[in-house]
């Protein structure tokens, strides 16, 4: 299969992976966070990106990798380039790394522990990392109708801070999950989501949180 052709599909699914749920949720969000608004993504380092032998060379194969859940071939490639720190880059277009493309793969048993070695090498401040549509790889997976909440534990068990971080437009990751009917992640993140108390909740999205949650019991 041709280069070019890699790079484009890796380009398509990494703007899929964010695209059509942002769409679906975007007519219905008015969070009233004004402040959030003019804030830019928390991405990650681009300088693969812009360099097209290692674009090809470490973000197609630790792409494929990573949809495949193919811890084998992932080690591989992150153990030649150990210098890098490439979990912390972005391997696609839309800034997506290796977590981001992993929590929007199938859901499976493979993909479960795919996710946890990987979310095992990275730092809190890796897990934080967002695309450019402002999606942490926490978001992805609550906004996936199929959502895995074994791997949403994996990560809110590390970094708790991830509940506090918005999406697109101020959407929390609790409010994602509930609209994509994750009934079990909506509780997740409501046991672990310190009242609703973080940095970036307002009065509004509190409110509209404690209905969607009081919409489950």
């Amino acid at each position: 299969m041709c280069t070019c052709y890699i790079k484009l599909v890796m380009r398509l699914q990494g703007y899929a992976s964010t695209f059509y749920s942002s769409l679906e949720f975007r007519s219905e969000m008015n969070t009233g966070s004004t402040s959030y608004s003019h804030r830019q993504p928390n991405l990650p380092c681009g300088d693969l990106l812009g360099n097209e032998d290692a674009y090809n060379k470490i973000c197609v194969p630790l792409y494929n990798a990573s949809m495949r859940c193919d811890w084998e071939a992932a080690s591989v490639i992150l153990g030649e380039h150990q210098g890098l720190d490439l979990l912390g880059f972005a391997i696609t277009e839309n800034y997506d790394t290796a977590l981001h493309i992993a929590s929007s793969a199938k859901s499976s048993r493979l993909m479960e522990m795919f996710v946890e070695k990987l979310v095992n090498k990275m730092t809190k401040e890796q897990l934080e990392l967002q695309n450019k549509c402002y999606y942490t790889a926490l978001c992805l997976a609550a906004a996936d109708s199929a959502g895995n909440v074994n791997i949403a534990m994996t990560m809110v068990e590390k970094n708790r801070a991830l509940l506090d971080i918005p999406a697109r437009e101020g959407l929390m990751p609790l409010s994602i999950a509930s609209r994509s009917g994750q009934r079990n992640m909506v509780q997740l993140f409501y046991d672990n989501s310190n009242k609703m108390t973080g940095d970036f909740w307002t009065d509004q999205n509190r409110s509209q949180n404690d209905e969607l949650v009081g919409a489950w019991d």
